[in-house]
This record gives C-alpha cells, structure tokens and sequence, in this order.
C-alpha cells in the first residue's frame, strides 16, 4: 500500500499566528514572483499546526475595509484539515476533493506540523511507483523466460533418455 509518507515534500509555506496580514499580501507577492502556486498558509508556532488561511479568505477581508495591519492570522486561521503520516494516497485525495483543498498538512501523533502533501507530488510518486512494478515485471517475465526454457531443455533431455532406454530394451 502506498503511504502519504512516501509523497511529503519541503515546504515554507507557514506563518506564525501573530502574521498581520499585511505580511501576508507581501508575502503572495513573494510567491507569484517565485512561480510558486499556493492557495494556503499554514499557521504554526514552533511545530504545532495551530490553522490554515486561505488566500481566498484575504480578497473577501480587503473587500470588507478591515484594518489588515492591525489584524493578525491568528484572528481569521480556520481549523486545518490533516493527516496523519499512515494515511494511504486515495484518503489524501479524497479528503482534498471533498473539501476542495490542493494541499493537505501533514502532521505526527503530536500534532506537530511535518510536511505538506499535493496532488502533484502523489501524481509523482505514483508515477514512480509504476515505472518501478514495470521494471519488476519485465524482470519477472525474464526469470519466467528462462525458467521455462530450462523446463523445456529438460523435459527434451528425459524424453530422449527415455526413449533411448526403450529402444535399448
């Protein structure tokens, strides 16, 4: 079974909880410049995954008037959707489907912020995977090949030893 474990990449993707969100509009300017797509920050102190804030959350804030500067992400995170390291790839995909997320936090049994998982990087890894069963299987076919070939050498090997004896007698 494959894991999320095997699909976890790097991220920098957090803030801490007492971000304005001032510093946040800067920093999605950062990451347009960088080509990094994103739709979440993930708010953490030290470790600890505290919430999630969405960037589509921050149009809906400006377009309200709120004071951005005075206001931290603290104020306006929602409870993150997580997993669990032992998850399987179709949890992961299914749980961002269902509730219309493209990455997933991934945290230990202490709740403690570890890696983010993507479709992308599952896509990858599955892809991986597969090129890995197609190497084994031609490897199989080869030892299956030779296994037979051999059977068959043998099998040729007893019937003339067979009928030698028979013409013998």
């Amino acid at each position: 079974m494959l894991l999320v474990a095997d699909a976890i990449k790097d991220f920098s993707l957090t803030v801490s909880p007492e971000t304005s969100l001032t510093k946040i509009i800067d920093l999605t300017k950062q990451l347009r410049e960088e080509n990094i797509e994103n739709q979440e920050l993930f708010v953490v102190d030290n470790t600890q995954l505290l919430g999630i804030f969405k960037l589509f959350d921050l149009v809906y804030l400006i377009t309200s008037g709120s004071n951005l500067e005075k206001m931290k992400v603290a104020e306006v995170m929602k409870p993150a959707i997580t997993l669990q390291l032992n998850y399987n790839y179709q949890q992961a995909l299914s749980l961002m489907q269902e509730n219309n997320i493209m990455s997933l936090p991934v945290v230990n049994n202490y709740g403690e912020l570890k890696e983010i998982v993507t479709p992308k990087i599952i896509t990858k890894r599955l892809c991986k995977e597969l090129s890995n069963t197609r190497k084994e299987l031609r490897e199989e076919r080869k030892k299956y090949h030779k296994i037979r070939t051999e059977n068959n050498e043998l099998a040729t090997h007893i019937k003339e030893k067979i009928q030698k004896q028979i013409t013998l007698k």
